[in-house]
């Protein structure tokens, strides 16, 4: 993967930054849910597609080309198959690990049983013990992750696009339950509605921009999805809706940012 990258680094992200850039660019809206956990019918869905239009119709108006909507198939695959990392984790972080002289832990083993992990973080890293790429299981999720790559490409040269937009997250941040820090199995709405599955899985680069905030005061994410090595592109996209729009609210607890 490394290799593949070779040659594709500008010399600057920021020489492609322009107010102006999104005037002619071509902007497919996914508005498929990749979380089989959205419910369309809750009032958080509602408000977040509200400020999520609202963005949709300011890239109109700074000059993109909103094609609405765009139909990705396969889509499913985003949550599905991001279940890869289990097989990945373990062998990564221990090959890192290993790779440091005098660290308190040499393995993710080790890390999960000191004791200093939540447990409900604890739990959910205890599925990646004892698997690597050689089980039998990793084979058929990283073909459907190429299916679904190849499904975004094919969409978006049918559309002829430079980015496709979508919520972040289809449902505002959820309240973090009282027990987190102590029940393995804390139940609250934790990443209700995610989308953000999709350009890890296929390995394409994505942004979130602020979108603004729902009518409950909290905020909603567009997220930018470009090809492979379109960084510099969607950094100019990001910059130019950031610049006109100026959708980012700090809580007023945020200290100013110091230059």
């Amino acid at each position: 993967m490394t290799a593949y990258a070779a040659g594709q680094v500008p010399d600057s992200y920021a020489a492609a930054l322009d107010a102006a850039d999104l005037r002619g660019n071509r902007i497919g809206v996914v508005r498929e849910a990749m979380d089989p956990r959205t419910d369309p019918e809750a009032d958080g869905y509602r408000q977040v597609r509200a400020v999520i239009d609202r963005a949709l119709n300011d890239l109109r108006s700074l000059g993109a080309v909103v094609v609405d909507p765009v139909a990705v198939p396969d889509l499913e695959l985003a949550q599905r198959t991001y279940v890869a990392n289990n097989f990945e984790t373990e062998a990564a972080t221990n090959a890192y690990l290993a790779e440091h002289r005098n660290t308190p832990v040499r393995t993710l083993r080790s890390i999960l049983l000191s004791g200093v992990v939540t447990p409900w973080r604890a739990a959910g890293l205890l599925d990646v013990v004892g698997r690597s790429i050689d089980d039998a299981a990793y084979l058929p999720i990283l073909q459907a992750r190429e299916r679904l790559r190849r499904s975004v490409l094919a969409a978006m040269a049918d559309h002829e696009l430079d980015a496709l937009a979508y919520a972040t997250f289809d449902h505002p941040p959820a309240v973090i339950a009282p027990d987190v820090l102590t029940n393995p199995r804390t139940a609250d709405a934790y990443a209700l509605g995610n989308n953000r599955y999709l350009s890890p899985v296929i390995g394409f680069p994505a942004l979130t921009v602020p979108a603004g905030l729902t009518a409950d005061g909290l905020p909603v994410g567009l997220e930018l999805l470009g090809r492979p090595f379109d960084e510099a592109a969607l950094l100019g996209l990001g910059y130019a809706y950031e610049q006109a729009t100026g959708r980012r609210e700090p809580p007023p607890t945020t200290p100013a940012l110091a230059r």
